[in-house]
């Protein structure tokens, strides 16, 4: 029968948590090639948490994390699946200066300035999450996506668990950035791909700048977010 994939959308109220599980009917039923998809929730934190332990068990293996956004109930169990799990990748869209404002400011209001959100955001400034052993990977902007140059990507090419072969041997792309819209390749071989993009949606954070410019509040990074948001927890306090 080949490779039988299990999908589960898990019920974690206002939010997302998505998961793949792969595995060979045929050779080993218990070894799987995990995914994830988003890992956050507005409604319970506790939910999630035990999502996460009902599908997985303690370090289990999971081969890659797509992130679509980094807002709250997207995000704020990732960093729980982190420290349960053995997450191995982690891809998250590369963001322009406005979005990472808009982000912060989102993370500021809903999230009392989560500090491992805030290091989601900094993260592609820094090619890394801190604390973080597994590699992280950057999905670029959608316009950029139909390059003819490295259209394609193999994720950890020495995995050879189910014994498949793969059109992408070799990483066509420079890590840690891909562009939108590349086939990623895995040990699952040809018969199932990934391709993320990241879709454009830069007009709401260009209008978010506007409307602040507007109101005499200039902001050309997060760096002068970070410092005017600062400035004003001092005055309160």
């Amino acid at each position: 029968m080949g490779i039988l994939l299990e999908r589960c959308f898990h019920p974690i109220g206002q939010g997302a948590f998505y998961t793949e599980k792969f595995f060979d009917f045929d050779r080993d039923r218990n070894n799987f090639f995990n995914v994830v998809y988003d890992c956050g929730t507005e409604t319970s934190q506790k939910t999630i948490v035990s999502e996460i332990k009902s599908c997985f068990t303690f370090k289990e293996q999971i081969d890659a994390v797509f992130i679509s956004h980094l807002h709250n109930d997207h995000v704020n169990g990732l960093k729980y699946l982190i420290d349960y799990c053995d997450v191995k990748n982690i891809f998250l869209p590369l963001l322009t200066e406005e979005e990472k404002i808009e982000a912060l400011l989102h993370n500021a209001i809903y999230s009392r300035n989560n500090v491992f959100i805030q290091n989601l955001i900094s993260a592609q400034d820094v090619n890394r999450i801190p604390d973080f052993k597994g590699k992280v990977y950057f999905i670029g902007y959608e316009d950029e996506r139909f390059s003819d140059e490295g259209s394609s990507f193999r994720l950890d090419p020495d995995d050879n668990r189910f014994n498949r072969e793969s059109s992408s041997k070799k990483n066509g792309q420079k890590e840690p950035i891909l562009k939108s819209g590349t086939e990623i390749t895995t040990c699952l071989g040809n018969e199932w791909t990934f391709s993320p993009f990241n879709y454009k949606a830069r007009d709401k954070s260009t209008l978010l700048i506007k409307e602040l410019n507007d109101r005499g509040i200039s902001l050309e990074s997060a760096d002068d977010f970070k410092k005017m948001w600062k400035d004003i927890k001092t005055q309160k306090n």
